[in-house]
């Protein structure tokens, strides 16, 4: 999934140099890769971010729930969920 994410980023990216509209991207891409290979929104969303002069094609850090798990932490966590237990009963 990431490398098809990549794939047309740089598609996308590749169509706004040659000076195309986000419909006309979108479009082609479907035809030259298949249909539905990218969305219509993706094409638009990303059409938009390359006019504001963003063109950086990674993923951007996001806050919310991690995307690893550490070990450590869920042993730390789990050792005083249950020293909790012990003193409530």
């Amino acid at each position: 999934m990431a490398a098809q994410r990549s794939l047309y980023r740089n598609l996308l990216l590749h169509q706004y140099k040659l000076e195309r509209d986000g419909h006309t991207a979108f479009a082609n891409i479907n035809l030259a890769k298949a249909q539905g290979f990218v969305s219509r929104r993706t094409a638009y969303r990303f059409f938009a971010e390359f006019r504001t002069g963003n063109t950086n094609l990674k993923d951007q850090l996001r806050f919310g729930r991690p995307s690893k798990l550490d070990p450590k932490a869920i042993i730390e966590a789990t050792e005083l969920n249950v020293c909790r237990l012990k003193a409530h009963t």
